[in-house]
């Protein structure tokens, strides 16, 4: 009887730790040497155009006025992912320590179009949200551009709205073709290095993994390729998201699906981290959270009381 006793409250706690169970990972700090690429040959965005950007923004020389350094995508109330180059480890050795004073004065801007502004403590019902960093992530196995992802949490959560919104993120790999979304604060060309004060937006030709992979020389099934012909990105916006409609993935929606972060640029073309290839270490989708931990709740409860019923049919058997 006492055994029973034990394995049913063994078998419920297994069932809980299996639904909130999450990945450890390592706090990290600022590398501001290794930021790239920005947006070329885009069009300035409309507020509501991409929900989901969230820029990273540092101090610049004036008091309170901060200056975008990297992209990033709300997944969350809370979650934010980037590329892991914007908040690399100085040296190898921090990279287990506690999260820098340095990152703590890094702010995650949602709802803004401008490069550079000025600090706001308040939101507004349709201005920007300014939030504070709590903990910045990546993979211990990060080595640029390998596993080049990070999680950002913020203190408080963002606030939703027509503006401001997450975007589900792809789960299962695919190999696209067609044209996709970037956006980000860019270079209007190639020549001139003068970067836009707005937010801007370009569509880039997707390139199949057989050619990704022929063009670096290299395997290439954790990375997204992108042709340069008519828009590229360049310095800066790294972190950034691409994203494309039409996918397979059941999860998309009407702003399309989070398929790649913005990581680097070489004379081959650019390339973005393929998220899917992260999707257990990220985590669940997290845009109808309310729904999925609602679900989570009655999958508890049913397990419970499954394993309550097991429990009583083997204590007491009908014969």
């Amino acid at each position: 009887m006492i055994f029973n006793s034990i394995l049913a409250f063994v078998l419920n706690l297994l069932s809980v730790v299996a639904v909130f169970s999450q990945y450890i990972i390592e706090p990290v700090y600022v590398n501001e040497s290794a930021l790239v690429p920005r947006v070329v040959n885009g069009y300035v965005a409309a507020l509501g155009d991409v929900p989901y950007q969230v820029s990273f923004k540092a101090i610049a020389t004036r008091v309170s006025y901060y200056h975008t350094f990297c992209g990033g995508v709300i997944i969350g109330r809370t979650k934010l992912v980037t590329a892991a180059h914007c908040f690399e480890a100085r040296n190898s050795e921090s990279s287990g320590e506690s999260i820098s004073e340095e990152v703590m004065n890094k702010l995650a801007v949602a709802g803004t179009l401008l490069n550079g502004e000025i600090y706001q403590a308040e939101d507004k019902p349709t201005g920007a949200q300014w939030r504070k960093i709590s903990t910045v992530s990546y993979p211990s196995s990060y080595r640029f551009p390998s596993n080049d992802i990070a999680i950002v949490i913020t203190l408080l959560p963002f606030n939703f709205n027509e503006h401001i919104a997450p975007i589900s993120y792809a789960r299962s790999f695919e190999d696209y073709r067609g044209e996709c979304l970037v956006s980000g604060y860019g270079r209007r060309s190639k020549k001139k290095k003068l970067t836009s004060d707005k937010l801007l937006l370009a569509t880039l030709e997707v390139l199949p993994l057989y050619w990704c992979t022929k063009m670096h020389r290299k395997n290439m099934p954790s990375f997204i390729c992108t042709s340069d012909k008519i828009s590229d990105v360049a310095q800066g916006d790294s972190g950034g998201p691409l994203v494309c409609s039409g996918t397979k993935e059941h999860e998309e929606g009407s702003k399309g699906i989070l398929v790649g972060i913005v990581s680097g640029h070489s004379r081959a073309g650019s390339f973005f981290t393929r998220v899917s290839s992260y999707a257990q270490y990220i985590g669940p989708n997290e845009v109808n959270s309310g729904q999925t931990l609602k679900c989570y709740c009655y999958q508890i409860i049913l397990l419970h009381y499954g394993f309550s019923i097991l429990y009583f049919v083997f204590l007491f058997p009908l014969s």
